[in-house]
């Protein structure tokens, strides 16, 4: 859980809102839910955008690839669609990105790679 504090905690720095943490959809547990911060203006011109990441902590960068499984992934891809149906009915698919972001476990840089590269 400490990880996902700092990497809350970063990204709410970076113009994001934490709007839900530890989110359960589907039987999967999302970590973090964000939202892009935008002006009254920037609403009415597009649609925020929602950010989920999954925070994995790592011990040594060179194992980063299996830190994640393909059926981990599956399953997360499968949660997004439930929480736009359940929680966020007004988005659609491409207003959501999934992230992962490895935390060093002896501190140090956090690495976020998006979904389409794990």
């Amino acid at each position: 859980m400490q990880c996902e504090v700092l990497v809350a905690e970063y990204l709410e720095k970076q113009g994001w809102s934490l709007i839900k943490h530890r989110h359960r959809v589907g039987g999967v547990e999302l970590d973090l839910i964000l939202r892009k911060k935008t002006t009254i203006i920037e609403r009415f011109k597009k649609k925020s955008s929602l950010l989920v990441v999954e925070v994995k902590s790592y011990s040594n960068p060179v194992w980063l690839e299996y830190r994640v499984s393909p059926a981990q992934l599956n399953r997360l891809r499968f949660a997004l669609h439930l929480l736009i149906e359940g929680d966020f009915p007004n988005l659609k698919a491409h207003d959501i990105e999934l992230w992962f972001a490895f935390v060093p476990r002896q501190g140090g840089k956090i690495l976020f790679i998006p979904d389409q590269v794990v």
